[in-house]
């Protein structure tokens, strides 16, 4: 252990408390009328998520001046996935609903440094342990701003930052080349088969067809137990597909016997799209996955031309295929599809020439995307192996 002092965390802040508590649905607004309002759904370990940030009104924004942000502020939700602390880098003015605002000190502080020291393991484990609640935990702000927790001198906490910091950027800097290569995946995608296409007078070799009709093979998954412990393969569901997208760090595994994880082994190339609750339509075209199997409330969808799963991947993420399941929905307070709907939309499908000109094309994206994915997920290993370290002084910067 080093030889760091210990400050209590109000030592080293100029202020520590609670944003806007309550509703406030009648004050949001347009993005163009008003103020960013920060709310837990915002909030992810180090970054805030701002990509379906609401915005409210600039009167409630001016007469709610405790809940205002400034730069650098710390940010952890109140309750619910609490503990988690991101940072609010923008100039922008912005407000926050339901959490709790950690302004730092610079002068005492580096912010960065502040911003991994309450996400190290060990702080926050002690944030909640101070939480209350009978119903749920919410952090207790007045026990945060009483931890003693090992502080370094300011040049050693700009050291250490910097360290952690930088890994965290190219993380960044890879999900944003990531972003724009989908971008440039689903413009093309347009260009194709949407953009210069006439569905009415389709080229010679092109035809129309639902889905299920061209797969080769639709089925249902597997009803099983998720565990934390690796006791077996890793263990899709409909919670771990965000945005066409799968942290498989963060799948949970399952037991399977032998004849289960044969039948349903995610291969390369296999489609799924959930079948049930809020997500029914969401959906992933799997390129690289690791020994895993999945859940029964997702169908999968295989096709033996692995250009045409490409193809059919793009398509289900399009704006067209979103608003199909809402209509088969139609509304309903516990929504679900089965297989035969949720595959029943009528796609063109495209020659073989042309499919084949796209997946050239598009392949090379992915395999870019999928390059990127591996080197954030051992960058985010990286970066969580040497964060309790350099907070305890394990390891020594100097």
């Amino acid at each position: 252990m080093n030889d760091w002092e210990k400050h209590k965390l109000e030592a080293i802040t100029e202020r520590i408390c609670v944003g806007y508590v309550g509703s406030c649905q009648k004050d949001y607004t347009e993005k163009g009328n008003g103020v960013m309002m920060i709310r837990t759904t915002n909030l992810n370990l180090f970054k805030l998520d701002l990509s379906a940030v609401q915005y409210i009104s600039k009167e409630f924004h001016d007469r709610n001046k405790k809940s205002q942000l400034k730069k650098n502020d710390i940010l952890i939700a109140r309750h619910g996935d609490n503990g988690k602390a991101s940072m609010y880098e923008l100039e922008a003015e912005a407000n926050c609903l339901n959490v709790v605002i950690i302004r730092p000190d610079e002068a005492k502080a580096n912010s960065k440094f502040l911003l991994y020291l309450i996400n190290s393991p060990a702080t926050r484990e002690l944030i909640l342990s101070q939480s209350t609640g009978s119903v749920q935990d919410v952090i207790n702000t007045r026990a945060i701003a009483g931890l003693e927790l090992p502080i370094p001198d300011l040049p050693t906490q700009t050291r250490i930052a910097s360290i952690l910091s930088a890994l965290d950027d190219k993380i960044e800097l890879n999900r944003r080349t990531n972003h724009t290569l989908e971008q440039m995946a689903q413009t093309l995608f347009k260009k194709y088969f949407v953009t210069d296409i006439d569905p009415d007078n389709l080229p010679k070799g092109w035809r129309k067809e639902p889905i299920s009709s061209v797969a080769e093979r639709i089925q249902y998954g597997f009803t099983q137990s998720a565990s934390v412990k690796a006791i077996g393969p890793k263990f899709l569901r409909i919670t771990d597909i965000q945005e066409g997208k799968i942290n498989w760090d963060e799948v949970p595994y399952c037991e399977a016997n032998n004849a289960d994880f044969e039948k349903y082994k995610i291969m390369k190339h296999d489609i799924f799209i959930a079948r049930t609750g809020a997500s029914t339509g969401e959906n992933i075209h799997v390129l690289n996955p690791p020994n895993a199997v999945f859940a029964s409330y997702l169908i999968r969808v295989q096709f033996k031309n692995p250009m045409l799963a490409t193809y059919v991947g793009k398509f289900l993420r399009q704006n067209v295929y979103f608003d199909y399941v809402a209509s088969i929905l139609g509304g309903s307070a516990q929504p679900n599809a089965n297989a035969q709907e949720l595959t029943g939309i009528e796609i063109i499908i495209p020659s073989d020439d042309a499919l084949k000109k796209y997946f050239l094309t598009v392949d090379l994206i992915n395999h870019k995307k999928e390059n990127n994915e591996k080197e954030n997920l051992m960058l985010s290993k990286l970066r969580d192996t040497l964060l309790p370290k350099l907070m305890s002084g394990e390891i020594n910067v100097n």
